[in-house]
Formats: structure tokens, C-alpha cells, sequence
């Protein structure tokens, strides 16, 4: 498959990402790219050489002025491109993926770079000449703007009062880097698990999304008393959140505090289609609008901003604030500890309830079955939302079909009240896609 998926490049590293493709696309960005461009990378095998040559790549024919950051995390990448009021960005990373993956996330202005765009990209690479050039070296001065990441973070955020200990679940991943800055500006009680930057991430999968990067973590909160635990991702843009009994607070109840600690009447907010029924309630309840969108971090950004949200979130453990006007998983978990203030996380989270919901339900297909099965729900399930695949809303919860834009899969995910209302609600899309219903073992047996 292409390394220019829906919303950003990524591949394994050096078999299907490689330097010879990172010259390829800075020297086809450099035939019209102009302006101020930021250049930056995390931790990954395969990181610094990329990013070199990307670099010789753009530096081939435009007049782009380069800043080159270094090394650091993604959320710093994207207030840099804002402080320095760049025209592009790229960011050498795979985030959450695994550790042979590399990649590069681009940006114009503010936003994320969307899948047309990607698409010409790609284009353009494969119908490039390279060995009519050769890569030139050259080395932009590095451009450290941490301290002014932290003075941003300080003056949004303010004193932070929470005296108990919290664990920092690094992962070995980018933010390593900035951690013991955190601690300092903060004030805070912070145990760090697998604080060092590593490429081979030993200590656990990057996506702190996955059950199982939580155990240690977990593991490591039944040791102490009244611990929190917050785990990141391999760039730092993604968090997960454990209490003091070691139990992870799903990201839809992340967002419900979120939104019910900060919102007022009228505040926007943008949730992703897949998120629990509860977001959208707790939106109401607050006298907020609710804005649902499509799974994925450059549709939710670009209506995050368009919007111009209060918050953003999407269930991979997103969180967008308008006051930063973007993500970050550092900003985010001191956030959290800010609107604690000290109190009890496993006695907040437990005044939301989150109703049954299924796990996405993935089936193999090829993309003729897919989009049939989409048609004929299209086509006889009325009062349905088609901002991705196929939605319907129920008294208490929702049924969605959607077709995967990066595998030959269809994606099935269902909530309801309790088990049986889901079966209820399975069934009212089984009867209405033949081509669905052949499928029903599978989809019930997920449940």
C-alpha cells in the first residue's frame, strides 16, 4: 500500500519510507513551496537522516527561509509553526505507530495538509526525474523555541495545585525531552516511567491507546496511594488517563470532564463520529453545541478551527483547546490536574456512565462489497448522518458503518443503553443490507 495515507505519509522504515523518498518529496514541495517552512522530528530510527534529506530537497530550487527544530515533540512542532507565522511544516514522526514506522506529518499555515493535497503530493513524487539532480547539502541553524512552548504553557494554564503524586508514563517516546521542564515549571509531584527517548520503544507500544500499554502503568498506581497516571505517545500528541485504582479513564469520560469543567451556553464542540453518546450529552447538558465530524486528526482540526471551537476531542485520546488552538498531550494532562485541583479522579469520572459500546468491529472486504453494503444502507435506513459512511442516532445511543480509508475493510461500531438495545440496534442495520446480514455472526460475536 502507498505511504501517503489520508491525512499524512507514514511507512515502514527504510523498506517503504527512506531517504530517497525524503528528497524526492522536499524537492517536489521546493518547486512551489514558498515562504517560512518548519522542519522537525522525533525520536524514531531513521529521524535525523530523513529530516536531512527533506531538507536537501527543499533547499534544491525555492527561496523557502528553513527553521530546523531539532528534535522534539509534535504539539511543540505546531506552536513553533505558529509563533514563527510559518507558511508550511513537516514533522519527521509516526506518533502512536509501531517502532519500525517513520513518517511525516505536513501542514500549510495551521492545517493539516488534507487528502487531495496528500494525493498530488504523491503525484508529483512518482513523476519526478531525481537523477537529474543531485542532493545538495545543506544545514540550516538549528532554532530552539522551547522556552517559548513553556512562557505559552505557563500563561495559559497559570499555578497548578495538586500536591499528590503523578505518574508520567513516557514510553520512551519524544516527550522524554521535555519532561524534567515540566516538572520545574510546574511544581509538580511527577514519577516518570521509561523517561529516555528510544527508537526501539522497549518498554511498550507507543499507542498508549492499546489496553496493554497501560499495564505497567497500572501495575506501577497499585503501588502507591492516591497516584494518578498519565501515558503519551511515541511524538506527544496523544494521552490516556489512569485513576488512583489503576482503572483507565476511557477517552469519551476524558471529554466529558473536559467539556463539563470549561464549556458555557453556546461553546462550541467538535467531537469524531465514533465518540460515545455521551460527549453529545454532555455538550447539551451544558447548553453547548455539538459539532460531530469524521474520525481523523486532519478533519477534526480544520473544523476545530473553522469553528472556532472551545474544545475538540476525539476518542485515539485527542484533546483540542482553543486557547492554544491545537492539541497537546503535555497541555492536556495538566489541564486535567488543573481542573482536579487535588480532588479524587476515580470519584469524578464515576459520575458519567458510559453506555454499552461496541469495540470497532473490523471486517475484511474488498471495496465493490463495502460500498454495496453502504448503498443499500443509504438506500433503506432512514434519518441517517453520511459525514463518514454510514450514521444513525437512537434514543440512547447510535449504529455506524463506515468503509476504512487506509485497509480493505469495512468498520462497523455500535452503543446502546445495555447489551440487548445494541443486538436492537445491530439488527435494525442488518435489516436493511442483505449483502450487511450475511455478516451477522460476526458483528454479534464482537459484542
Amino acid at each position: 500500500m502507498s505511504i501517503f495515507k489520508p491525512g499524512d505519509i507514514r511507512g515502514v522504515y527504510p523498506k517503504e519510507i527512506n531517504e530517497d523518498m525524503a528528497y524526492k518529496i522536499g524537492l517536489y514541495l521546493s518547486k512551489f513551496a514558498r515562504g517560512k517552512i518548519v522542519i522537525a522530528g522525533d525520536f524514531r530510527k531513521g529521524t535525523l537522516s530523513l529530516k536531512e534529506y527533506l531538507i536537501r530537497g527543499l533547499a534544491n530550487f525555492s527561496d523557502l527561509k528553513i527553521f530546523d527544530l531539532g528534535q522534539t515533540t509534535t504539539p511543540i512542532f505546531y506552536f513553533a509553526s505558529r509563533f514563527i507565522k510559518s507558511d508550511w511544516g513537516i514533522m519527521i514522526t509516526a506518533s502512536h505507530n509501531p517502532p519500525e514506522y517513520n513518517g511525516m506529518k505536513i501542514i500549510k499555515g495551521i492545517f493539516p495538509i488534507e487528502s487531495e493535497q496528500l494525493k498530488e503530493i504523491e503525484n508529483g513524487v512518482n513523476s519526478l526525474f531525481v537523477k537529474e539532480y543531485s542532493p545538495k547539502f545543506y544545514k540550516p541553524e538549528l532554532t530552539n523555541l522551547e522556552g517559548e512552548y513553556f512562557k505559552n504553557l505557563k500563561r495559559k494554564l497559570g499555578n497548578i495545585s495538586f500536591n499528590r503524586e503523578i505518574i508520567f508514563d513516557i514510553g520512551n517516546g519524544a516527550v522524554g525531552k521535555i519532561i524534567d521542564r515540566v516538572v520545574n515549571e510546574f511544581q509538580l509531584n511527577i514519577t516518570c516511567l521509561f523517561k529516555d527517548p528510544n527508537p526501539d520503544f522497549p518498554s511498550r507500544n507507543p499507542n498508549p491507546a492499546l489496553k496493554e500499554s497501560l499495564i505497567i502503568l497500572q501495575d506501577e498506581i497499585k503501588k502507591r496511594k492516591d497516584t494518578i497516571g498519565f501515558a503519551f505517545d511515541g511524538d506527544g500528541d496523544r494521552l490516556a488517563v489512569v485513576d488512583e485504582n489503576a482503572q483507565i479513564v476511557q477517552p469519551d469520560i476524558v471529554a466529558a470532564i473536559l467539556i463539563n469543567a470549561l464549556a458555557n451556553k453556546n461553546d462550541r464542540i467538535v467531537f469524531d463520529i465514533k465518540s460515545s453518546f455521551l460527549v453529545k450529552k454532555t455538550i447539551l447538558k451544558k447548553k453547548g453545541i455539538p459539532i460531530m465530524e469524521r474520525s481523523g486528526y486532519p478533519f477534526i482540526k480544520k473544523t476545530f478551527v473553522e469553528k472556532d471551537a472551545l474544545l475538540a476531542t476525539e476518542i485515539s485520546g485527542h484533546y483540542f483547546f482553543r486557547e492554544i488552538l491545537q492539541d497537546d498531550a503535555v497541555y492536556a494532562s495538566l489541564k486535567l490536574l488543573k481542573i482536579l485541583d487535588n480532588k479524587s479522579l476515580y470519584l469524578l469520572r464515576n459520575n458519567y456512565k458510559l453506555p454499552h459500546i461496541s469495540p470497532d468491529i473490523r471486517i475484511k472486504m474488498d471495496s465493490h462489497k463495502a460500498d454495496l453494503i453502504l448503498k443499500e444502507l443509504r438506500t433503506n435506513l432512514e434519518g441517517i448522518i453520511e459525514i463518514d459512511g454510514v450514521y444513525k442516532e437512537f434514543e440512547n445511543g447510535f449504529g455506524l458503518v463506515r468503509k476504512s480509508i487506509t485497509e480493505p475493510l469495512l468498520t462497523l461500531r455500535f452503543e446502546g443503553a445495555d447489551r440487548d438495545e445494541v443486538y436492537l440496534i445491530i439488527d435494525k442495520f442488518l435489516e436493511k443490507s442483505n449483502t450487511l446480514r450475511k455478516y451477522e455472526l460476526i458483528i454479534k460475536q464482537s459484542i
